[in-house]
């Protein structure tokens, strides 16, 4: 949650303290909690202090270390007594009370670039050196946290927030063509370092950068572990084992205030609530703690509210449903556009329940990443590093639980034909040729892990490039909600756990999940069937409403020459796969999320926290608000 912004003039001028103090005061409101700057010379630092944990975050930055170390960021590094013991007991020494920033600038007094083997968390900074004048940033593994930066000739400019460094007079306003025509062919930008402004880039999760006067450098710190299968006696081992990490995950994710839950009716939330509440890992954590469910019954048969009171119930977790109003897509938000546009047809909805969770907790932990590492493979993949009398031995196990073992044979005998990608009929054509749409597609198509790769549809889901660009949608950068999102199963020790286990039978529908939770939660919610949601609110309003592709004209007329409206309403008329509803919604987003970054740039907007200051008492606009900007959005 925390904000920061750094300017660095590599030909040695000195900063402008008012431009700095502009630009940080941008971030207030990610930083209630206080703003601090720091310049000297050509460096400068700004920060905007959210604090969940008042004993880690005891130190506000920027932070110094021996008058030479300057560190600046957002971060909460997990395995802090590893990290605390590997730096001994000498010049290094560190206590159990220091901070995590005073922490990482240890680490990097004494390993220098190498510390990133050693830190594990969730973090973006950077850490300036005054002597050798160079400057030093990261992101974590993940791309949990943001990190911007612009490097426009002498000026390198940085921070987490994409609208803060949007601000300084040398950024330009001109969007990235390219960013713009992958949103519309995939979703997101193809290149993992690109944005939707063109003078805007971001740091790639599981990269450092390194920034001196004369030379800009980019490295990949981290790769998936690749972990030896590991093997106990007793199955019940790795249900213990299990316990164990996740209970220890969720604890170095939960400060001392109040954490809130996103408890659903299904497995993943439903564990992370139970090592909450110490009922998985017998370690309970100490701040309050409530569950929280958004529900859509009002929309089409939304089971989650019903089976998410079960869950709760049985862990004695007081629960808050909160239901969508309605199924409208695309409402226009109340501080006019999210910082990139995003293709999630009920993003406000998003933001008006975050807002409300916002009222009561600075965090809230979450159990996205479990359908990853615990994701189902192929015997045939396994093989490369397990006998097959071994494997034989899994897959009868899996089969005596009642559940089917995947072979991967026919994927094996099929191949992997290569599918020459195309791009949407309702591109326009001259706009899609000088972009070189087709070609880029080809270029950048998504590589799959190779098969016989231990693990590999695990690895690949997490390799996916729409894992940063989702948790950023989540960051205070995008949301402007005062609420920090946590990942349990994003932990490094779970996820060397998780890729070292036996998938069969373990990882076989879900099997460790279920037989950890069989002791807490009721049969109902163990034996429930994975149950995807993804969609269904769009599919029944449009069944409802099957005009609507004709009344969303004027907002489709924002994209100008990129677009082929009459193409676009025919494709409406000829359903195809699964997600053609999704893929054909896009442009309408795109060209709502046009129109408010236009009434935004031009001051129509105040730029506030759309989830609360940016809504009305209730979180969300007044009646006459929303109409106003409904109306601005589709003349």
């Amino acid at each position: 949650m925390s904000g920061f912004v750094g300017i660095l003039h590599r030909d040695g001028r000195p900063v402008e303290p008012k431009v700095l103090r502009q630009l940080t005061e941008s971030l207030r409101f990610r930083g209630p909690d206080g703003l601090q700057l720091w310049h000297s010379g050509s460096i400068g630092l700004g920060h905007a202090r959210f604090v969940t944990d008042p004993a880690r975050d005891s130190e506000p930055m920027p932070l110094v270390l021996d008058n030479r170390y300057w560190i600046c960021g957002h971060l909460r590094l997990d395995a802090r007594e590893a990290l605390i013991a590997a730096l001994g007991t000498g010049h290094e020494r560190a206590s159990a009370a220091i901070s995590d920033a005073a922490l990482v600038l240890r680490a990097y007094r004494a390993w220098g670039v190498e510390c990133m083997t050693r830190l594990h968390g969730e973090f973006a900074f950077a850490i300036w050196d005054a002597f050798q004048r160079r400057l030093f940033c990261a992101r974590d593994p993940f791309g949990v946290r943001p990190f911007f930066h612009a490097a426009l000739g002498d000026l390198f400019l940085f921070g987490n927030t994409l609208d803060c460094l949007r601000l300084h007079p040398r950024v330009r306003g001109a969007l990235d063509e390219y960013a713009i025509a992958d949103f519309l062919t995939r979703g997101y930008p193809l290149e993992a370092d690109r944005s939707f402004f063109a003078d805007i880039r971001r740091l790639p999760a599981g990269h450092t950068l390194s920034v001196t006067a004369a030379t800009l450098t980019r490295h990949r710190y981290w790769r998936l572990p690749d972990e030896p299968c590991v093997r106990h006696r007793r199955p019940q081992q790795y249900v213990e084992q299990f316990g164990e990490l996740l209970a220890r995950a969720v604890r170095d994710r939960s400060g001392t205030g109040p954490i809130a839950l996103a408890l659903s009716g299904g497995l993943d939330s439903g564990a992370i609530a139970a090592a909450a509440t110490g009922r998985i890992g017998r370690a309970p954590v100490e701040s309050p703690l409530r569950a929280y469910c958004y529900g859509m019954t009002h929309v089409f048969d939304d089971p989650e509210p019903a089976f998410a009171r079960i869950s709760a119930d049985a862990l004695g977790l007081p629960l808050e449903i909160m239901e969508a109003e309605d199924d409208v897509p695309f409402r226009p938000l109340r501080g006019g556009a999210t910082a990139e546009p995003y293709d999630d047809f009920y993003y406000t909805e998003t933001l008006r329940w975050q807002a409300h969770v916002a009222r009561d907790a600075r965090v809230i932990l979450d159990g996205l990443g479990a359908d990853e590492i615990f994701l189902s493979e192929w015997l045939l993949d396994e093989a490369a590093r397990e006998s097959w009398p071994r494997l034989a031995r899994d897959a009868l196990e899996t089969l005596f639980n009642g559940q089917r073992p995947g072979l991967g044979l026919r994927a094996r005998l099929a191949g992997r034909p290569v599918v020459r990608p195309e791009p949407p009929s309702w591109l326009a054509p001259e706009w899609s040729q000088s972009l070189r749409v087709r070609e880029r597609l080809l270029e950048h198509r998504a590589t799959d892990v190779p098969a016989g790769t231990p693990r590999a549809r695990a690895r690949a889901r997490l390799l996916s490039p729409t894992w940063p660009l989702y948790l950023e949608s989540l960051d205070a950068g995008f949301t402007r909600v005062p609420l920090e999102s946590r990942w349990p199963f994003l932990d490094h020790r779970l996820l060397q756990f998780a890729l070292s286990l036996p998938p069969f039978p373990w990882c076989v529908d879900k099997r460790l999940l279920r037989a950890a939770l069989r002791p807490v939660l009721p049969e109902t919610i163990v034996s429930r069937p994975k149950a995807p949601l993804a969609g269904q609110a769009f599919a029944a309003f449009l069944s409802r409403n099957p005009g609507w592709p004709r009344t969303v004209r004027p907002v489709l007329d924002r994209l100008g020459p990129r677009l082929d409206v009459a193409a676009w309403q025919r494709a409406w008329r000829r359903p195809g796969h699964a997600w053609w509803a999704w893929d054909l919604a896009r442009p309408v987003a795109l060209g709502h999320w046009l129109k408010g970054l236009e009434l935004r740039d031009a001051g129509v907007f105040d730029g506030g926290p759309y989830g609360s200051a940016g809504f009305g008492q209730e979180g969300r606009s007044s009646a006459a608000e929303e109409e106003e900007v409904r109306e601005a959005l589709t003349q």
